[in-house]
């Protein structure tokens, strides 16, 4: 993995991360192009750890210590002020890792994640990241799909994120994706419209979608 790609000069970025037994061309890609329309290319990016996450088993450890990485690289940028960490299933573990050094560096950066379908179990701590994912963000929110059979993914709620549980969608509109896949399939309709939650010009998303409650998406 090339770190120093993610340690430009840019004052705002998203980074997208895929999961476990994945890459950056299935739900990545796409979402990348959604959001050309009101932000610069070099300010969407995305990490391509597919090497590291092929086994189920310890992906949240190596997701864990390359999110350390991309975290230390980041703060290389003097010029970063704002950064929206966008994961789907273990690549939650990245984002939390990233967000930890980028804040423990500079509290003053102002950080929001997404977590697509997080997977939550960490070793032998099952609940590890409803426990801890979105604790470091200044605003946090997650997406799940209650029918979801990947271990660890289901009827999850995270108690420092706004969490969204979006079966009903889902399951109303006739979709034939896989749920552990449809939050990502959900999330893409939020840039495209350019309506996806942004705490960096709307700090009162804090108050109006307080983080640790489930909202029911119909």
């Amino acid at each position: 993995i090339d770190f120093s790609s993610f340690s430009g000069d840019q004052s705002h970025l998203v980074l997208l991360v895929h999961g476990v037994k994945d890459d950056t061309q299935s739900w990545i890609r796409p979402l990348k192009w959604s959001y050309k329309n009101y932000l610069k290319p070099e300010q969407v990016q995305a990490l391509d750890w597919s090497a590291y996450a092929q086994n189920p088993m310890r992906c949240a450890i190596d997701a864990s210590r390359i999110g350390a990485r991309v975290g230390s690289a980041l703060t290389l940028n003097k010029n970063l002020n704002s950064i929206h960490l966008i994961a789907h299933s273990c690549g939650g573990f990245v984002i939390y890792a990233a967000c930890k050094i980028i804040k423990s560096s500079n509290k003053n950066i102002v950080v929001q994640t997404t977590y697509l379908a997080p997977v939550s179990i960490y070793g032998v701590a099952w609940n590890y990241g409803a426990d801890h994912f979105g604790s470091c963000a200044d605003y946090s929110e997650a997406y799940i799909d209650a029918d979801d059979s990947v271990m660890g993914s289901n009827r999850l709620l995270l108690h420092n994120t706004r969490t969204y549980d979006i079966t009903n969608v889902r399951t109303r509109t006739s979709s034939s994706v896989h749920p552990h896949n449809w939050p990502t399939t959900y999330y893409h309709q939020f840039p495209t419209q350019n309506i996806a939650p942004n705490y960096l010009l709307d700090r009162a998303l804090l108050e109006s979608k307080p983080q640790g409650a489930l909202d029911p998406a119909e």
